[in-house]
């Protein structure tokens, strides 16, 4: 198992990075901080094989923590996921030995590679002594198999097709918000069907949901679209 810790001061970038990360096997998330300090005490406590380092951060950056890493030798790995694309940010982090450099925003699949990636390197560097030459352009260059990367499953009964169309229609009601009843009328399917639609989308945190007591008093629950968060589900939709 690789033990990673997540450095990033977005709350809702650190959350898509736990969240991608959990999808692909052979890896723990040990912790989330939000500053170079905060990480420097956890890695001091906890051991750690692995770190999803942003850049931009208070204080101190991501760059000075990479530096700090490498001086005293700490044996952990730093992936960069940042939204710094300077050449002097990225040839400094690729100098200073990191794993791979992802520039925000990105796709799950960018993710996965750089972590299934880093996932092979470790495995044959742990099982063999020596290296032939293929083994060590393989361990240089990262390629994967494409068979290798797959897409993460939606739960049963839940298909991506009717989930893109889900969402698309869930943004056109804006701000106003709406009810089961009325996305079910203007995607043509039961309430049924459609909760489960929208108990998925409120677990990845894309949609959220109220209370309206409306003129009679009744209560009626009441969802809206967080299209800014799309995101967290861009790997689902078709």
């Amino acid at each position: 198992m690789i033990n990673v810790l997540i450095v990033e001061d977005d709350a809702m970038v650190s959350h898509i990075n736990a969240m991608y990360l959990k999808q692909i096997e052979g890896f723990h998330l040990e912790g989330q901080v939000t500053s170079v300090a905060e990480a420097r005490d956890f890695i001091k406590q906890q051991p750690i094989d692995l770190i999803l380092l942003d850049i931009y951060m208070p204080q101190q950056t991501g760059l000075e923590l990479l530096s700090y890493i490498r001086k005293y030798e700490k044996g952990i790995d730093v992936i960069i996921i940042s939204a710094a694309s300077d050449t002097d940010s990225i040839q400094y982090a690729l100098q200073n030995g990191v794993s791979d450099y992802i520039i925000k925003p990105f796709q799950f699949e960018r993710f996965q590679h750089a972590l299934l990636s880093y996932q092979e390197k470790q495995r044959i560097v742990k099982e063999k002594k020596q290296l032939s030459q293929s083994e060590l352009d393989q361990l240089l260059g990262g390629d994967l198999p494409e068979r290798d990367i797959e897409q993460p499953a939606l739960p049963k009964g839940l298909a991506p097709e009717t989930l893109s169309q889900i969402w698309d229609c869930t943004q056109n009601f804006g701000d106003k918000g709406f009810s089961t009843e009325q996305l079910a009328n203007k995607i043509g399917m039961s309430r049924i069907s459609i909760r489960k639609y929208l108990s998925f989308l409120k677990q990845q945190h894309v949609i959220t949901s109220y209370i309206s007591y409306g003129n009679v008093g009744r209560p009626l629950t009441m969802y809206k679209c967080l299209p800014h968060r799309q995101a967290l589900i861009a790997t689902y939709l078709e």
